[in-house]
């Protein structure tokens, strides 16, 4: 009888111990699913997350394509109809195409209904020579701006003090009118202004100098007077206006111009912000994509780097 009660009593205990063994055993293959659950629902996440990411990217990249389209009927009524499209090719122009594309905006303006009541006799082409050579003669305050409330308000009304109040409403009836076009025509211009130097040799048209230019591009990045100006301006025109400005200041750098010690930095970041934010620009990317490379020109010259 003893012998079997023992017999009893080691059963009972291997069962109790296979029973606790069972029991953990069965706890860490438990705890070894939830560990295996937690991990893949991690990476679920990171994958979901890292596919949203791309979703995202490839709907700003989308936006960035959905580019306006310029009017072509338009350009071919400003430029001719068989070189309208000219004024959009990124490839340097000759300085003879760059004086015919701009005398035929002009000519383009001289039909116009809207400045038969501003324009007198005169054509638009040689008012517009004079309007620059009075600008040139005549620059803003930058850094004497804010000396007293005299040099404040005569900067806040250059453009009137300078120009007089017809030739203010004949600039601002053409931007306003031909609104539509004014991003080419804007692009046009600015290579045309670039050109200075290289055209000078070649016998071109007068152009402002890149001193004057720099001066007008501080006083609407840097002057109260020149900020509160561009507010009142229409948002397009506004945002190129300041995006030109930045391009000039870059160019102003490169040719060591840059007098007022102004930081390009900060305008760049503004510019960008603005330009990604509006959706009516046809050139959009190629802004930003500019933009982005004078960013990184300036990360490297800061960091000591060649650019």
């Amino acid at each position: 009888m003893g012998k079997w009660l023992k017999i009893i009593v080691i059963l009972l205990v291997l069962g109790a111990g296979g029973y606790v063994a069972y029991e953990q055993a069965l706890k860490w293959h438990e705890k070894s699913l939830d560990g295996a659950l937690i991990q893949a629902r991690e990476k679920y996440r990171v994958e979901m997350d890292s596919r949203q990411e791309r979703i995202d990217n490839l709907q700003e990249e989308l936006e960035l394509q959905k580019e306006a389209v310029l009017p072509k009927e338009k350009l071919e009524e400003v430029f001719g109809e068989k070189t309208g499209e000219l004024v959009l090719q990124p490839a340097e122009k000759s300085c003879r195409e760059l004086d015919r594309q701009v005398i035929e905006f002009f000519s383009y303006l001289d039909g116009k209904d809207y400045l038969k009541d501003l324009r007198s006799d005169q054509r638009a082409y040689p008012a517009f020579q004079m309007l620059v050579s009075q600008v040139s003669e005549n620059l803003p305050l930058i850094q004497d701006e804010m000396k007293d409330p005299y040099s404040l308000m005569s900067n806040v009304a250059h453009f009137y003090r300078t120009l007089g109040k017809k030739n203010v409403r004949w600039i601002r009836e053409v931007l306003e009118q031909e609104n539509e076009i004014i991003e080419p025509v804007g692009a046009l211009f600015f290579e045309w202004c670039l050109a200075g130097e290289r055209c000078k040799e070649e016998g071109g048209q007068e152009r402002p100098q890149l001193d004057v230019l720099y001066e007008y591009a501080a006083f609407f990045l840097n002057t109260l007077a020149g900020r509160s100006y561009m507010l009142r301006r229409d948002s397009k025109l506004r945002i190129l206006t300041t995006y030109y400005c930045v391009l000039i200041l870059d160019r102003a750098n490169q040719q060591m111009l840059n007098r007022h010690g102004m930081d390009i930095r900060p305008h760049i970041d503004f510019s960008s912000y603005d330009i990604r934010a509006h959706r009516g620009l046809v050139s959009q990317k190629k802004y930003l994509d500019t933009l982005e490379g004078l960013r990184e020109k300036y990360e490297r010259n800061q960091n000591g780097e060649k650019p």
